[in-house]
């Protein structure tokens, strides 16, 4: 993926950006090579970065983080519940404003917070010994605190030791640390040695063996381990941060255990008739009723207007990976909601902005509908795919977007459609840039959808696919024109909390001239709307609706079926992929046009030759692997040769453009 496709809007087109963060190397590194993907998360490391007003982060540069499209800097919502993947890090790794933080899930970090050189690198020297490993060390050039880092499997609560001249903690279960990037001192985080070639992995016994010694040899106060069991009388293990919070600052008064609930004091209490009971204000822990976030209930009458972040701010909670993400909260208006301006003002704004140009447009609510077995998902994957690797479709101009498509009817076999998509285009799964929701939301009750928003805030989506309708309208009646504005409503709202595109694929009705299944609403509200149609094995994808733009634009195409191996059970596995084909012309074929670019160019010459030596079809992996034997290597960030990915879309740019003719298994040159 291209860098100008991820950067948030406030970074201007040829902007010098300094590299406070980690590098693609070392994101890589812990990527790849180590294998801790699912635990890595970003922290924003530079330190110009301005917090959003409505964050609750206190600091840039010590807990997870990410920028919001306007440039500001937010918490990463739910970041202990949080299972990072390899498009995550692709699109993490390209931003060097963003450095890497680990989860403790498995991998702890000993954080010797000593200042005193000499006593930090003993405390070091010792925990190793008692180990009998050397473990790799964190450090910076500016300070003699250090983390050791290594693995313990199972849940472990946070530990703390006081020593003279500062504190050793172990990060357990819901916490981090920082792997690389700046750190707020202005100076850049360091490993003994150079970056760990592993982590070693220890045994609880190893662990408790290793702390005691140096609770021995250095401590001046007892050691403690953090747990929610043995503080004022709660009995009930939670991952509640906001609970584990209000836990570890002591502001905890007593817990009601049947329901839940930690009373505290309340913050107003000035204001109150004093003599209150101590349940007066209490926290209700996450999970509780059926409700996953925890919530506030204060019984005195000067709080019945204070929500939950008035009573954060409060207590003075700032990062404990509880972030109510600004897009989903009214932003304060920077100007007069009903302002006039000026007709010459107003269209002197920007141009229409387009995904696909002239197909499809960047707006708000689009559909894709048609019978069954039309062929309406492949074609929809067709297209925003090649938005999310910001390739031509069908000749069309794309702006890159990232993509999450939601796969609410048949997870299992768009798993199969995406394997199928990599076969046919040549581009690896890892490179495809789709994100997937292995999920049906619900968009007609209460909840999934502000859940799901919360998702596409997180991983900044622009183009959201939710296959199919019917799946996420659970209880609604599509005929409803009152229900059908519903679930609009819905996908309007969505839309604009996240600045993403919601494009619906839905089925088309018993009479398919009539159009999409269901009331007329959904027609109605749309930017964009198309239609997919089949007459045997040709399909046809119309343009029914564009808004603010031209219709009735048609694209042939056929679906190919890919071979994909043999299942578990050996048999034959297929899906199909997208192959468009140009619509016969009266009087004559279609013109073809002259090959662009270096690569179709040299696919077009060696296509030539070949040619010339038989008047068989051209077999096209031949074709391919003829023309990478000409061309010199070009490396992708990961040093990964892209030669044959890059000439096998440009031998299907000239099936598309009329060149190449598929006949069989094979091509046939269009002279």
């Amino acid at each position: 993926m291209k860098l100008g496709a991820i950067l948030p809007a406030s970074f201007p087109a040829g902007a010098q950006v300094t590299h406070y963060g980690a590098s693609p190397d070392e994101w890589a590194h812990f990527d790849l090579m180590l294998g801790l993907t699912s635990d890595l998360l970003p922290v924003v490391s530079d330190p110009t970065a301005r917090i959003s007003p409505t964050s609750k982060m206190g600091s840039i540069g010590k807990t997870p983080s990410l920028f919001k499209r306007d440039g500001t800097v937010i918490g990463f919502a739910q970041w202990t519940k949080y299972v990072a993947t390899g498009l995550d890090m692709e699109r993490w790794s390209q931003d060097n404003r963003l450095g890497i933080c680990i989860q403790t899930r498995r991998v702890r970090g000993l954080d010797i917070d000593v200042d005193d050189r000499g006593l930090a690198e003993a405390i070091d020297l010792a925990f190793c010994q008692v180990l009998g490993l050397e473990l790799p060390a964190r450090c910076r050039s500016n300070s003699g605190k250090r983390l050791l880092a290594f693995i313990v499997e199972g849940d472990l609560p946070k530990r703390r030791m006081v020593v003279d001249g500062g504190i050793i903690e172990l990060l357990g279960n819901g916490q981090q640390f920082v792997f690389a990037g700046e750190h707020v001192s202005g100076v850049r985080y360091e490993w003994a040695g150079g970056l760990p070639s592993s982590i070693p992995v220890i045994t609880i016994e190893q662990l408790d063996a290793a702390w005691e010694a140096l609770a021995e040899l250095f401590a001046t106060e007892a050691p403690v381990t953090g747990t929610l069991t043995a503080r004022k009388g709660i009995d009930f293990e939670t991952t509640d941060p906001v609970a584990q919070f209000l836990v570890r600052e002591d502001l905890v008064l007593g817990a009601d255990n049947k329901e839940r609930r930690l009373h505290i004091l309340c913050p107003w209490d000035e204001e109150h008739t004093p003599g209150g009971a101590v349940s007066s204000t209490s926290w209700l822990v996450g999970g509780t009723d059926g409700f996953e976030r925890g919530h506030f209930k204060c019984m005195h009458a000067h709080c019945a207007g204070r929500g939950d972040t008035d009573f954060l701010d409060a207590i003075g909670y700032m990062t404990d990976g509880f972030e109510v993400l600004p897009e989903l909260s009214p932003a304060a208006p920077s100007r007069r909601r009903f302002e006039v301006v000026p007709a010459h003002a107003f269209a002197s704004g920007p141009p229409m902005e387009w995904f696909i140009k002239g197909v499809l447009p960047r707006a708000g609510l689009g559909v894709i509908y048609g019978a069954s077995t039309a062929g309406k998902s492949f074609i929809a994957l067709d297209m925003v795919a090649c938005v999310a690797r910001g390739v031509d479709w069908k000749g069309h101009k794309t702006k890159p977007g990232k993509v999450v498509y939601v796969a609410a009817e048949g997870a299992s076999g768009f798993r199969t459609r995406l394997n199928a998509l990599s076969v046919h285009t040549g581009v690896a799964l890892e490179d495809l840039g789709v994100g997937v929701v292995a999920d049906a939301p619900d968009l007609f009750g209460d909840g999934d959808a502000d859940d799901l928003t919360e998702e596409l805030c997180l991983v900044e989506a622009d183009l959201v696919v939710i296959d199919t309708l019917a799946r996420t309208m659970v209880g609604g009646d599509e005929n409803s024109a009152k229900d059908m504005s519903v679930l609009v409503a819905r996908c309007e709202k969505i839309s604009r909390a996240t600045g993403a595109m919601v494009i619906l694929v839905h089925h088309s009705g018993k009479d398919a001239t009539k159009g999409a299944r269901g009331s007329s609403a959904l027609k109605a509200a749309a930017d964009f709307e198309a239609e997919v149609s089949r007459d045997g094995d040709a399909r046809q994808l119309k343009i029914s609706k564009l808004k603010d733009g031209e219709d009735g634009s048609v694209f042939d195409f056929r679906l190919k079926v890919i071979d994909l191996g043999v299942d578990e059970e050996l048999d034959k596995l297929t899906s199909c992929a997208i192959e468009y084909v140009d619509a016969p012309k009266a009087g004559g074929s279609t013109q073809s046009k002259t090959p662009v670019g270096s690569w179709q160019k040299a696919v077009w010459g060696v296509a030539q030759d070949m040619a010339g030596v038989s008047d068989a079809p051209i077999d096209v992996e031949a074709l391919i692997d003829e023309t990478t034997k000409i061309l010199p290597p070009t490396r992708d960030s990961k040093g990964r040769d892209r030669r044959r990915n890059n000439v096998a879309r440009a031998v299907d740019a000239l099936c598309l453009t009329g060149n190449f003719l598929r006949v069989g298994g094979g091509i046939a040159l269009q002279w």
